[in-house]
């Protein structure tokens, strides 16, 4: 079934804010991604009234710090940095559902239950979740997920943007709320490894980045949006410029064709007559003429000189 949505053409030339939603559950990996690939666009729904949820997927407990904290302390620290961005975004409630960080992958159904659950409490008519093509295990995990709810129920995703750009259909003009999403993100020193700076300056080239669409002095978060039901395939068609699984599973299917044939052709040629004569010639030969001595030598050089004639 092809998807409802405008997944079939890119919208470069059309600057848009997440226009006509009121409540908005948006899928974060860890502790920070909802800031750093959506941040403005919470900003700017909040502002208009819009009532925003997070869902933090893991307990943030592998995070790589020089700082001492660990365990269940580094986890409340985490949780505690993410209340602060919330508050400053705006976002209404924070939900963490504690799965084990860096461990995300084939937690899928598990997720799944979990989110959609939350789905059915919140009725968001908006859901934010990282990219299919974001090369972040945990990422990837949770667009599965979202990919999932696209099938199953008549929503709408909003794929955005943290490791890797996504194909885009709506560019959100943050500007006006870039000051808040950089506050917001100073707000992660744990969760950022000790360098939130960094991190803002690297997040703020990636929003200016999209001025290269519009050619306007801006800064934008983008956004692929699908509504359901979709069917994965077309999804992935679609995100990867038309390299979708089928495409590869097609070469994949093809290579395997060719190498079993070879495999059958090396097969007759090794059960044949002449192949086992010719491995009990040569083990007779190197049994009665050693590699390396003087026999060997003189045997080789008269078979050549017999092979030239």
């Amino acid at each position: 079934m092809p998807p409802s949505s405008d997944i079939g053409r890119d919208v470069i030339d059309a600057v848009s804010g997440m226009t006509g939603f009121s409540r908005a559950l948006v899928l974060s990996p860890h502790a920070d991604d909802e800031t750093l690939g959506c941040g403005g666009t919470i900003a700017l729904m909040a502002a208009t009234g819009a009532e925003i949820h997070v869902a933090v997927m893991s307990d943030g407990s592998k995070v790589d710090t020089a700082d001492p904290v660990r365990g269940d302390e580094l986890v409340a620290a985490r949780k505690r940095e993410a209340h602060a961005a919330a508050a400053i975004l705006g976002v209404r409630e924070v939900h963490f559902l504690d799965l084990p960080d860096g461990a995300l992958q084939g937690r899928e159904d598990e997720m799944s239950v979990m989110i959609s659950e939350l789905v059915e409490s919140i009725k968001p008519d908006i859901i934010f979740s990282p990219s299919p093509t974001d090369y972040h295990p945990d990422h990837i995990a949770v667009s599965r997920v979202a990919i999932k709810l696209l099938k199953e129920k008549d929503v709408t995703i909003a794929f955005y943007e943290v490791y890797g750009t996504v194909r885009f259909n709506r560019l959100v003009n943050i500007s006006s709320v870039g000051g808040i999403k950089d506050n917001a993100i100073m707000s992660y020193a744990l969760s950022l490894q000790g360098k939130p700076g960094l991190c803002r300056e690297a997040i703020k080239g990636f929003n200016r980045y999209r001025m290269l669409y519009t050619l306007k002095d801006e800064s934008y978060e983008a956004f692929w949006v699908v509504s359901g039901p979709a069917d994965v395939f077309s999804l992935l068609r679609w995100a990867t410029y038309g390299l979708d699984a089928a495409a590869y599973g097609e070469v994949i299917s093809r290579k395997d064709s060719e190498i079993g044939a070879l495999r059958t052709r090396l097969g007759l040629i090794t059960d044949s007559a002449a192949w086992r004569a010719a491995v009990k010639y040569y083990r007779v030969r190197d049994l009665a003429l050693p590699s390396g001595s003087f026999r060997r030598t003189l045997f080789d050089k008269i078979s050549g000189k017999i092979k030239k004639r």
